[in-house]
């Protein structure tokens, strides 16, 4: 679990907890309860964990089974035929179905990747697709943590169906949410499948900090 790769990779890099959770910037009884899977860590916090051990932040996310190289990781469809178009693997950054992903620093793979299959997603312009990880439970059972969502680009929120799965930016953080609009009380609400989450709402001068970035057209699962 989450908390056990936690404490693993801490004591590996020579952290005891005191000293852990003063580069965290955490109270020490924080990361014990980390440790110890009572609390969940914001993503900005695990991506700063795993920079601190100098650890994979897929490995710390997902475990081992999806502890994938670099080399290896969805870049392994070369065997495509000319039939194939190259679309960005935002490898750097996870959509959350929780808390939030973080979005800086992201860096994009470019991988190949069948037309048929991009067409089977109902994709219309493969330009601007996308491959971005999923994070959390919070939009099950249509996505599990460690699923591949495909997804995309959209230049506005016009662009977007109400009842659409979506990526969605809140100032630095990333989501994969449903989402219903209600352009005339000007609100944005991004909704979680799963029904022990509750609702994002934006309205009024909030919907600023809102931005819908793509439209999320299948999935893919790494076993």
């Amino acid at each position: 679990m989450l908390g056990e790769r936690i404490k693993k990779a801490r004591e590996k890099a020579g952290f005891n907890q005191e000293e852990f959770s003063k580069a965290l910037s955490i109270g020490k009884r924080t990361l014990v309860d980390y440790e110890q899977n009572k609390t969940e860590p914001k993503l900005s916090k695990i991506y700063k964990i795993a920079e601190l051990c100098n650890v994979d932040v897929e490995w710390l996310l997902f475990g081992d089974k999806l502890h994938l190289t670099k080399q290896n990781k969805v870049n392994n469809t070369n065997f495509c035929d000319d039939d194939c178009v190259e679309i960005g693997y935002i490898e750097d950054m996870v959509a959350s179905a929780g808390g939030g992903g973080d979005a800086e620093g992201v860096g994009v793979k470019m991988v190949k990747v069948s037309r048929f299959m991009l067409k089977e997603f109902n994709i219309s312009n493969f330009k601007r697709a996308n491959l971005i990880k999923v994070f959390g439970d919070s939009m099950e059972p249509l996505f599990q943590s460690g699923d591949i969502a495909v997804v995309e680009r959209v230049d506005s929120i016009e662009e977007v169906r109400n009842g659409s799965i979506v990526i969605a930016t809140i100032d630095r953080d990333v989501y994969i949410k449903r989402i219903e609009k209600d352009p005339f009380r000007k609100k944005i609400i991004l909704k979680s499948e799963n029904i022990l989450y509750g609702d994002i709402i934006a309205e009024g001068a909030e919907l600023e900090r809102v931005k819908i970035n793509s439209i999320v057209r299948g999935k893919m699962r790494v076993f």
